[in-house]
Order: structure tokens, then C-alpha cells, then sequence
């Protein structure tokens, strides 16, 4: 046996199979992956000249490329506004389009957040609409006409972490390379102590130092140049004590 099924195919892999005289392997398809980011704020990238009272929409550059790297296809990526009749009209769609949808922003609980609404006339069903969880709690899954919706906080490093721990293990999955592939927590020893928990999970950045863990100076979820250095995610659970330098927690590369 020279591949295991199951596995990616990258290029000494590929030599391997058409060397044992293959002319052709059975593959798994990759996921069609839409990323939508909602909200009247947002402008594309580099236009603060033309709008300045908008800001920069960033988050679907990052899922998108966060959906590539566990096997996905990103067919589209658009901006939709804060408009519910524009926001059915385009459901129907984007389901249409994609295997996974992954809404950006209107989760929360604003009379403005209509990242659910948009797909309830096409029988959306909701598996879970709040996760108990820091930073991230909005993040939403349900199904709709026959694709996955997975709905996104509009914070950067929430919709990141989020994306982290429930699109990649989905797409990783559809693209057959086994859910808990994209899940691998490893245990390291903090290099610096962390503060106790709340009644939430919470997920803390942080940076490789040696085979130590050392959590982000600046937990502040919007500090997105604190984002740009996030190596691995620090798992916390909930009502968890202060723990010391040199304790184990789990991690999970990012």
C-alpha cells in the first residue's frame, strides 16, 4: 500500500500513485465555500478616501483563505447590506452556489442582525444559535436547502476563532480528510500565567516560545495587530482557576 485512503494528495504522493502505474485515483471533491460579510459600515480594502465614515471589511479575506487551507473551494466572496429584503432576495442564491455559506456579522442580537432571517424562508434549520464561549459566543450552524450555513461573529479575532473551531473541522470533513484532523490540541506549559475564567470557555491567543505557550499581552478581542502574531489558540475552560507559569493547558495551532 502506498497512499492511505483518507489522506491529501500533495505532489510526492501524486508521484507515488501514478509511478505504481495508476492512470486515475478516486478523490473527494472539495467543499464549495461562500463567504458573505454583511453590514452598511463596510467598504472594500483601500477605499477610505472615498468613505470615510465606513470601515474596512477584512474578515472574509481570512475565512477564505482559512477555508482553502483545510480543502475548500471559495467560489465567491461578496459584501451584502443590512437590508433583510436584499438579504432574502440573495439567500436562495447563494445556497444555490455553495455546499457551505458563511455569513459574516448580523449575528448578534441588534434589531439590524439578520444573518438567520435571511435563510428561514428557504426551511432554514438551526442546530445551535449561541455557543457559551470567549471570544465568539453569537457563532450560529444550521442547514438550509441541502447546504451548511455557518454564521460568523463580525468581530475579527471572534469570526477567526470561530471559524477556526467549527468551519475548518466542517470543511475538513466534507473534504474527506476526517473532521478531527482540523482538531489536534496538544499540551504545552504556559511561560507566563493566565487570569482565572468566567462561566465561558475561553479561547486566549498566543505565541511559541520553546515548547512553552505564551499568551498575547493584549487580550482585547478587536486588537488586530495583536491578531496578525496569534500562533496558537489557548483552550481555558469555564470557572477555571489563575494558572501559574509552567502549567499544561491545551493548544490548537492556528
Amino acid at each position: 500500500r502506498l497512499v492511505e485512503a483518507g489522506v491529501v494528495l500533495p505532489p510526492q504522493r501524486l508521484v507515488a500513485a501514478a509511478a505504481a502505474d495508476l492512470a486515475t485515483v478516486e478523490v473527494v471533491a472539495r467543499p464549495r465555500v461562500l463567504v458573505v460579510a454583511t453590514g452598511d459600515e463596510l467598504r472594500s480594502p483601500g477605499e477610505g478616501p472615498i468613505a470615510p465614515e465606513s470601515i474596512p471589511e477584512s474578515v472574509s479575506f481570512g475565512v477564505a483563505e482559512l477555508a482553502r487551507a483545510y480543502g475548500a473551494e471559495v467560489t465567491i466572496r461578496r459584501r451584502l447590506p443590512d437590508d433583510l429584503d436584499q438579504l432574502q432576495a440573495a439567500a436562495h442564491g447563494l445556497i444555490e452556489a455553495a455546499d457551505v455559506v458563511v455569513v459574516v456579522g448580523g449575528a448578534s442580537v441588534g434589531e439590524r442582525d439578520y444573518s438567520r432571517a435571511m435563510f428561514e424562508p428557504l426551511g432554514l434549520s438551526t442546530l445551535f444559535s449561541r455557543v457559551a464561549m470567549r471570544p465568539g459566543k453569537p457563532v450560529w450552524f444550521g442547514q438550509a436547502g441541502g447546504a451548511h450555513i455557518v454564521g460568523l461573529p463580525g468581530n475579527p479575532t471572534a469570526a477567526l476563532v470561530t471559524a477556526r473551531l467549527f468551519l475548518a473541522p466542517l470543511i475538513a470533513g466534507l473534504a474527506g480528510r476526517g473532521a478531527q484532523s482540523a482538531l489536534i490540541w496538544r499540551r504545552r506549559a504556559l511561560a507566563e500565567g493566565l487570569e482565572a475564567t468566567q462561566q465561558w470557555e475561553c479561547f486566549v491567543g498566543g505565541q511559541l516560545d520553546g515548547d512553552a505557550v505564551r499568551p498575547c499581552a493584549n487580550r482585547d478581542s478587536s486588537a488586530q495587530k495583536t491578531l496578525a502574531a496569534v500562533k496558537v489558540l489557548i483552550r481555558r475552560g469555564p470557572q477555571e482557576a489563575s494558572a501559574a507559569p509552567g502549567a499544561f493547558v491545551e493548544t490548537l495551532d492556528f
